[in-house]
């Protein structure tokens, strides 16, 4: 990916792994100050497995989830 340009414009690695999900925390935080509140979002930067058992352990049963998945071949399967 890093030397695809239409790739490498976007991405951005810091300390060895993409700032994704902390450009997500920005704009959930920008969105929560304008429009929602913190009882529309609950971000995990964990597995699906481990993001399952917290729900459930904790009693949560989400309308929706966004899950972004594993990106290797055998993983994503797993997920």
């Amino acid at each position: 990916y890093q030397s695809d340009p239409a790739v490498s414009k976007w991405v951005n690695i810091r300390d060895g792994r993409m700032t994704v999900f902390d450009q997500f925390m920005a704009n959930v935080q920008f969105a929560l100050s304008r429009t929602l509140t913190t009882h529309h979002i609950l971000p995990f930067q964990a597995t699906s497995t481990v993001g399952a058992r917290w729900l459930e352990q904790s009693g949560y049963t989400p309308d929706i989830i966004f899950l972004d998945s594993a990106h290797e071949e055998h993983e994503t399967f797993l997920e």
